[in-house]
């Protein structure tokens, strides 16, 4: 009766990864699909010239923040040795658009219901297709705009309100800003006092 050896079989590196095409911001899956390994590494890089993020794990959910095309390495180990794939440039990250904006009047005042608030320095699409600008002006309206001209609303009744402006590319990417807070304050009435003094009477002229 002869003796018979197992030979472990050599681990070979596969692995997918879902989505490959994200925004700034968002999470992809890395999945493994390697055979004959135990231990997993991956190895990628958010920010061109960052140090390497190395992480350990079987199927792990990975962030990206900066915008790029991003190059993924898995390196396996199992009992018959070792084995790595790298694929490079596999994921696009898309750059969130800007969504900043000053308002008008700098004392962040005005007089309901007549006169503007005016929204300015609004940055411009980085996208080559357009961007689309949702506003909230905070009293229950909004506008959706094709372009980063300045804007103007009127406030109908005195209060405190919040804007908010979402910008979203063509890609689907959103940035959202929430400025503080406009103030409506009602029309004052200017008292002028009656400096009439009637003649003939005491006090007036003769």
């Amino acid at each position: 009766r002869k003796n018979m050896a197992i030979v472990p079989g050599k681990p070979v590196a596969a692995f997918d990864v879902t989505p490959r095409v994200i925004c700034a911001g968002k999470q992809v899956q890395f999945t493994n699909q390697s055979s004959f390994a135990s231990e997993w590494e991956w190895t990628y890089q958010d920010a061109t010239g960052s140090p390497n993020i190395t992480i350990k794990g079987g199927n792990p959910n990975v962030f990206f923040g900066s915008p790029g095309r991003k190059t993924i390495k898995l390196k396996v180990k199992g009992l018959g040795g070792s084995d790595s794939l790298t694929k490079y440039e596999h994921i696009f990250v898309y750059a969130k658009p800007s969504s900043y904006f000053e308002i008008l009047p700098l004392n962040k005042e005005v007089v309901a219901p007549e006169e503007d608030a005016t929204f300015i320095e609004i940055p411009p699409c980085d996208d080559s297709t357009g961007c689309t600008y949702r506003w909230d002006f905070g009293d229950g309206t909004g506008d959706t705009l094709p372009d980063n001209q300045p804007v103007r609303h009127r406030y109908l009744s005195p209060g405190k309100y919040r804007i908010s402006l979402l910008v979203t590319n063509s890609l689907g990417c959103t940035s959202v800003l929430t400025r503080d807070s406009i103030r409506a304050v009602q029309a004052r009435d200017i008292s002028v006092p009656n400096a009439f003094i009637p003649l003939n009477t005491p006090g007036g002229c003769p």
